[in-house]
């Protein structure tokens, strides 16, 4: 009786490739998606609606305490009752956050000095707690001063001559860093 040697399932190439191509493929989707919510979490969707949307962009962030607690699916724009026009920002909560009471309150915040924006969520004490589908109005929504609207606070004159001010005492520094270490190693003997 002769027995057939017994092989390895690593002995076979193409299966092997097959897998790490499979394996590749499925990774690479999950990166992908995972700005949208990572698929067979269980997730809370609430809507939070906002005078303005202040530059948030779909994708953007939800952060509690600095960490990321979920994502703005959607921005829509809606009517309110009182006839004026609102932001309605679709967000997905993980639930990981636990029970959100419905006074809880967000607030959108830069996130760069460069325009990108998060939705901050700062949990209230109310005994009752959302649940899916719930729908924050938009006085629980603050959107504090932005750099934008900070900045067109001055004429166009006023807003070249600080560019010039920035770029002299930038050039005034420029050739004099070792003077200036100098000064500051010394500065405290001096006090």
């Amino acid at each position: 009786m002769t027995r057939r040697p017994h092989s390895a399932v690593v002995a076979h190439p193409v299966l092997v490739g097959s897998v790490t191509v499979l394996v590749t493929v499925i990774a690479v989707v999950l990166a992908y998606n995972a700005n949208r919510g990572l698929p067979f979490v269980p997730t809370l969707d609430v809507t939070v609606r906002a005078y303005d949307g202040a530059q948030l962009t779909p994708g953007s962030e939800v952060r509690e305490g600095g960490l990321r607690v979920g994502f703005v699916k959607q921005i829509d724009t809606t009517t309110l009752d009182d006839g004026r026009a609102a932001a309605e920002l679709s967000v997905q909560l993980d639930l990981t956050v636990g029970d959100l009471p419905t006074d809880s309150t967000f607030t959108i915040r830069p996130r760069s000095p460069l325009g990108l924006k998060y939705l901050e969520l700062v949990r209230g004490d109310a005994r009752t707690e959302v649940k899916d589908g719930h729908v924050f109005p938009p006085r629980q929504t603050l959107i504090p001063v932005q750099v934008d609207d900070f900045n067109r606070i001055y004429d166009e004159e006023t807003r070249v001559a600080v560019q010039r001010n920035i770029a002299e005492g930038g050039n005034m520094l420029a050739g004099r860093g070792e003077s200036l270490n100098r000064t500051l190693e010394n500065l405290p003997r001096t006090f």
